[in-house]
C-alpha cells in the first residue's frame, strides 16, 4: 500500500505544455503537461521599478509599475512589454528550442544577435524512448547529440510481473531500449510479489469431505425405505503461498 502511494503522488516534473513551470501531474499521466496554472507571471516589471529609482539622487519616484507579461517561470529579468524596455524582436532561437521566451530581451538597439531570457536554450527535439513525449533537456549549444535526454531518470515502464501495476524500479531511463535478449526482458518495481502458480510438492494439498444430500431407496426383503447420506471426497491443491522476492521471476512453489 505505501509503495503504491508513493507511486501515486511522485510528480511528473517536465515542463508544462503552456509556460515554463513544472507539471504537477502524476508521474508517467497520459496527455499534456499542465502545471495546472494561468502560465503568466505574477511579478512586477523589473525595467519599472528600476525606473522608479533616482540612483544620482536616491529618490523613489512615483511613476507606474506594470505587471510582467512573459509566462510564468520564465528566466530572467519581468519585462512588462509595455513600454521600450528591451529590443523585443525574434529571439534568433524562437522556433528551434522548446524553452525560449520568444522576444529578444535585450537592450532597445543593442548589437549581435538577438536572444531571450532563457539562459540555456534546449534541444526542440522529444527523448529518443519510443514512449516518452517529454522534450529532450540537452542545450543546443553542446552541438549534435545521437540521443536525446528528457529530465526524466527512471525507466516509464511497468513492473512486468503478473498483477503488478507499480513502475519500474530502474534508475536508467533507457532501460527498455538496452534490453537486447526478449527472454531477459524484464521490469522489476522494489516489492516482493505473490506467486500465482499452484502448489508443486507431490501428492493432494489438502482432501476435503463433502455430505451430498442425495435420496435413494433401499429395497429389501421386507420392506422398502429412502435415506440421505452420501458422502464425497475430492482432492485440492493449493495456490502458492511464498512470496516472489523483488527482482525474481520465480520460486519453489510451496503452499501451508
Amino acid at each position: 500500500m505505501l509503495a503504491d502511494l508513493q507511486q501515486q503522488l511522485s510528480l511528473c516534473g517536465s515542463k508544462c505544455g503552456r509556460c515554463f513551470l513544472r507539471c504537477i501531474l502524476e508521474r508517467s499521466h497520459p496527455g499534456d503537461h499542465s502545471c495546472k496554472g494561468d502560465h503568466r507571471c505574477k511579478q512586477m516589471c523589473t525595467y519599472c521599478s528600476d525606473d522608479n529609482v533616482d540612483a544620482s539622487a536616491s529618490v523613489i519616484l512615483k511613476t507606474q509599475v506594470n505587471g510582467c507579461s512573459d509566462l510564468a517561470g520564465h528566466e530572467g529579468p519581468h519585462d512588462c512589454k509595455q513600454k521600450a524596455h528591451t529590443c523585443g524582436m525574434d529571439c534568433s532561437y524562437a522556433g528551434k528550442t522548446s524553452n525560449c521566451n520568444k522576444n529578444c530581451s535585450l537592450k532597445a538597439r543593442h548589437e549581435g544577435e538577438h536572444k531571450c531570457n532563457s539562459r540555456q536554450h534546449m534541444c526542440v527535439e522529444k527523448c529518443s524512448l519510443p514512449a516518452c513525449r517529454n522534450p529532450c533537456v540537452t542545450p543546443i549549444e553542446l552541438g549534435d547529440h545521437e540521443q536525446h535526454a528528457c529530465h526524466e531518470k527512471m525507466c516509464p515502464a511497468k513492473c512486468t510481473m503478473p498483477g503488478c501495476n507499480r513502475n519500474c524500479a530502474s534508475a536508467n531511463h533507457f532501460h527498455d531500449l538496452e534490453q537486447r535478449n526478449p527472454f531477459l526482458n524484464h521490469h522489476f518495481c522494489e516489492n516482493e510479489h505473490q506467486c500465482t502458480e499452484q502448489c508443486e510438492t507431490p501428492g493432494l494439498c489438502e482432501v476435503r469431505t463433502e455430505v451430498v444430500k442425495k435420496t435413494c431407496t433401499y429395497r429389501g426383503k421386507r420392506s422398502t425405505f429412502e435415506y440421505e447420506h452420501v458422502s464425497e471426497q475430492n482432492g485440492n491443491r493449493k495456490d502458492c503461498c511464498i512470496a516472489i522476492p523483488p527482482f525474481k521471476v520465480s520460486i519453489q512453489h510451496l503452499c501451508l
